[in-house]
């Protein structure tokens, strides 16, 4: 199952062209809270009100920023978070008299707008989350694929490392199993460090074409077959928040994968969550 066409760009290609107004929004969110919060304080808000407010509003605009400090560039996660942080300085001011009419209106429709993308979000996380949460366990010879994501410098991103450690562990439990590290520039660096974690080379297939998840689900599971692979099941390990996306396509080549989660780094679990439903309700592959 090669792949036909020319092929798109990637979601990090994508993404990569989004970060100035990813980066946009996290930076126009916080001077919006600021000049909020001022304007609240000038109409007489009581200090719990505006303390209460501010804390809330800075919960997500911080988590942006932590992400920042520890990843490279701006991801287009960081948007839902910049805007929930609009949510509870816009319910204050639609109920604040002291305000203009017209400033209040304003900030009532955009403290309902942004509750119902809050709400969509929320929702989604659960479907995700359904996707691994009751997954049935794995027969001795499942075969397992592991999806590829960063790479720096020939070593897998702390992201994929979680991924790369939940596969070791499952490959030791059972002597049987046969894992495809799958992803284009990344396969070779997710084969050496399960190589270095004391798998047998003989156990790895290298699928190295993959450029986006339908494409690394289609074409491990072509590896498999090539390899003459013959399961009870097949597994696919991801992290979290990427599994309802595996186990859609999976579903869609008329395969039923088990979900095997990979806990997502604290450093970028609300960003990674919400690229996840960005991409999910876009369509990305």
């Amino acid at each position: 199952m090669g792949r036909s066409g020319k092929a798109g760009p990637t979601l990090a290609q994508r993404e990569r062209a989004l970060g100035p107004l990813s980066l946009g929004s996290f930076l126009a969110a916080t001077l919006t809270c600021a000049w909020t919060l001022i304007a609240l304080a000038h109409a007489g808000t009581s200090p719990a009100e505006l303390a209460a407010a501010t804390l809330l509003s800075a919960l997500p605009l911080l988590s942006n920023a932590l992400y920042l400090a520890g990843h490279e560039g701006a991801s287009i996660g960081m948007i839902p978070p910049a805007l929930f942080s609009l949510i509870p300085m816009s319910t204050l001011a639609c109920h604040h008299e002291g305000l203009p009419q017209v400033l209040r209106v304003f900030a009532g429709g955009t403290a309902l707008l942004l509750a119902c993308f809050f709400v969509l979000f929320c929702i989604w996380f659960l479907r995700m989350r359904g996707a691994y949460a009751n997954a049935p366990s794995l027969a001795g010879d499942a075969a397992l694929m592991v999806l590829g994501a960063t790479v720096r410098d020939g070593r897998p991103s702390p992201t994929l490392q979680t991924r790369l450690d939940v596969a070791a562990r499952l490959l030791r439990e059972a002597p049987l199993r046969q894992v495809v590290v799958s992803g284009a520039g990344e396969a070779e660096a997710m084969a050496r460090y399960l190589e270095e974690d004391g798998i047998e080379p003989a156990r790895i297939i290298r699928e190295e074409e993959a450029l986006n998840t339908r494409e690394n689900i289609a074409l491990s599971l072509e590896a498999l077959r090539r390899h003459g692979a013959h399961t009870t099941q097949m597994a696919v390990v991801s992290n979290d928040y990427h599994l309802w996306r595996a186990r859609d396509h999976g579903r869609k080549l008329g395969v039923e994968l088990v979900c095997v989660a990979a806990r997502t780094p604290r450093s970028g679990l609300l960003q990674q969550w919400c690229r996840e439903v960005l991409t999910i309700l876009f369509g990305g592959n």
